[in-house]
């Protein structure tokens, strides 16, 4: 939560995330049990455009064993936030567009604008979203 006030605040510079920060993140990975933090860093990272490829990199490999947990504001963040840094790990998203059709009925129109918009960005083609 810290790293997403800091991105917010236009504070985190990317010394901080990337030295200090990310190898922090990096031990505990496998700590996190739900995707819902694990989101919230990849797009705090996004947010303060510092891409740290590493940490994109293992940030994609746990989430893709965790997709089916996200929900709809998961979803639409992780999408955006490796969109963005124009990071598309592939079956990370084709994990994402899968859950993003089991779950569609609870996106609201902004997280599926984000979504459609981030998998767009990255590449990633489904006529039927």
């Amino acid at each position: 939560q810290i790293t997403w006030a800091l991105s917010r605040l236009k504070e985190a510079d990317e010394d901080l995330l990337c030295n200090v920060i990310a190898p922090v993140v990096r031990s505990k990975l496998m700590d996190f049990e739900v995707p819902r933090d694990l989101c919230t860093l990849a797009f705090a990272y996004s947010n303060a455009k510092v891409m740290d490829e590493g940490l994109f990199s293992d940030l994609a490999h746990v989430l893709s064993s965790k997709v089916r947990l996200m929900n709809a504001h998961d979803i639409s963040s992780v999408v955006a936030a490796f969109s963005t840094i124009e990071y598309a790990h592939k079956s990370l998203f084709k994990a994402l567009q899968r859950q993003t059709k089991a779950t569609l009925k609870s996106f609201s129109p902004l997280q599926l604008a984000r979504s459609i918009h981030g998998f767009g960005i990255a590449g990633v083609e489904d006529p039927s979203l």
